[in-house]
């Protein structure tokens, strides 16, 4: 459908009138930015869900696998297994632009970028993130948090003191 154009008394085409104002742009752009998030925030939910009531997950983002912080910190994780299975707690190793593992399943770099994107962890070399069995974010760390803790932390929180009261901690070998 061809568009009428509207001419000046003397012939001259008038400007076309200004659909936009002012704030359309940065409208637009929060608009964007906002369903950018929540799409993050989806793919999050979905790549999380099944440890939804089951596990306590902590996802550990990382820029570098060389990074001294991130060597010594995966020893420690490593030395604790007894522990973490005693709170239901995996690891999650996220790495920034090359994606993971989570459970024994391969995450894509796009699925870590989505998780990072999801618990704002943006440009950060090395951050980790503790989630809920609930499926929500309990605490987050700029870099390796002490282990002992951490498992204070989870251990102070309602659904593991009802898990304690049932379970007999086989960790103090």
């Amino acid at each position: 459908m061809r568009r009428e154009t509207t001419h000046e008394p003397d012939g001259t085409p008038m400007p076309e009138p200004k659909t936009r104002s002012r704030g359309a742009l940065p409208a637009l752009i929060l608009t964007l930015a906002l369903a950018a998030a929540a799409d993050a925030q989806q793919q999050a939910t979905e790549l999380l869900g099944e440890h939804r009531w089951s596990q306590r997950l902590l996802l550990v983002f990382y820029d570098d696998p060389a990074r001294t912080e991130l060597r010594a910190w995966r020893h420690a994780i490593a030395a604790s297994q007894c522990e973490l299975a005693l709170r239901d707690l995996m690891v999650a190793w996220l790495e920034a632009g090359h994606g993971g593992e989570l459970g024994g399943r391969t995450v894509d770099a796009d699925d870590t970028a989505s998780l990072r994107a999801a618990f704002g962890i943006d440009a950060t070399p090395f951050a980790v993130v503790l989630i809920g069995k609930d499926g929500g974010p309990k605490a987050r760390y700029a870099g390796a948090p002490d282990l002992a803790g951490l498992f204070a932390r989870i251990d102070g929180m309602p659904m593991r003191r009802a898990e304690a009261a049932r379970q007999h901690d086989d960790c103090s070998d």
